[in-house]
């Protein structure tokens, strides 16, 4: 449990990934506007992507919850449980394959350094164990950076296989639905 959070702390809480470097491949990706997704099987994942807006502006489309519902495929339902400017508590149920889970999860944002950090809320009832992770937004080669990390449950008694597929299919389309969104709020 220590190991877990301690990895998890170096991970979500570190500086902001100034240094992400990304390879003359990935480059390509992101220059046609697609997220790239990198999970090496070590429990965390990585989303990557370029948005032509402002740091800020992706931020706040980081903080918006709501559209991800559409945008989102397992994503049944949000209830906003708490909200202000820089946290909100999420209610989220999901299903896929037949089962259905619903969980409490946290969101703060501090705007200043550009981050935005998620857990689950240890003080509500949850249908699943584990979920934290952050995103940072900074300005790179003309446009937004946008790192999404997603740190799975080490726990977890779903097969590797399985958990990446469907953290990574919803990590595209969350990043997908935030570029979209920040884009059209600032053309």
């Amino acid at each position: 449990m220590i190991a877990s959070w301690l990895a998890f702390a170096s991970v979500a809480f570190a500086a902001p990934p100034a240094h992400v470097s990304t390879t003359p491949q990935e480059d390509a990706v992101l220059q046609r506007g697609l997220p790239v997704i990198r999970d090496r099987g070590t429990g965390v994942t990585i989303g990557i992507v370029r948005v032509n807006a402002t740091p800020e502006t992706v931020l706040t489309e980081v903080m918006n919850l709501t559209p991800r519902v559409e945008e989102v495929g397992p994503i049944q339902d949000l209830e906003l449980v708490e909200t202000s400017a820089n946290r909100t508590v999420a209610k989220w149920t999901v299903g896929m394959m037949g089962l259905k889970r619903s969980f409490h999860v946290v969101y703060t944002a501090d705007r200043s350094a550009g981050s935005a950090h998620f857990k689950l809320d240890p003080t509500r009832t949850n249908g699943i164990q584990h979920t934290e992770g952050s995103y940072w937004v900074y300005p790179n080669n003309g446009a937004t950076r946008l790192v999404y990390r997603n740190l799975t449950d080490p726990e977890s008694k779903v097969p590797s296989w399985m958990r990446s597929a469907l953290t990574e299919g919803s990590m595209v389309d969350q990043l997908k639905g935030i570029k979209k969104r920040a884009e059209q709020t600032h053309p």
